[in-house]
């Protein structure tokens, strides 16, 4: 089979549904939860909606962000704080 034919069934999708993502809204990341995922005209569209927020939206793949691997530290204090926070509680 080659790279042109390989197609994602519903079984392999799965388990992306309820997964937490970052998802890039132009100068944005969002995080998100998955509500449900397809295959459409050969590409991996998710269904999203904000953890903080309402609304849902449909995009592709292409959109979602890479984890920071690193640890994350406030802006202000160098505090470390979750991957995706900013501001640790102390300097909000």
């Amino acid at each position: 089979m080659t790279n042109h034919d390989q197609r994602n069934t519903a079984s392999e999708l799965m388990p992306a549904v309820g997964a937490q993502v970052l998802v890039r809204f132009e100068d944005l990341a969002v995080r998100c939860k998955v509500l449900d995922a397809k295959n459409s005209w050969g590409k991996v569209r998710l269904q999203i909606t904000p953890y903080e927020g309402l609304g849902a939206q449909w995009i592709e793949l292409g959109r979602l962000v890479a984890e920071p691997t690193e640890p994350a530290a406030c802006a202000y204090c160098t505090t470390p704080v979750d991957a995706g926070v900013v501001v640790c509680a102390r300097c909000r």
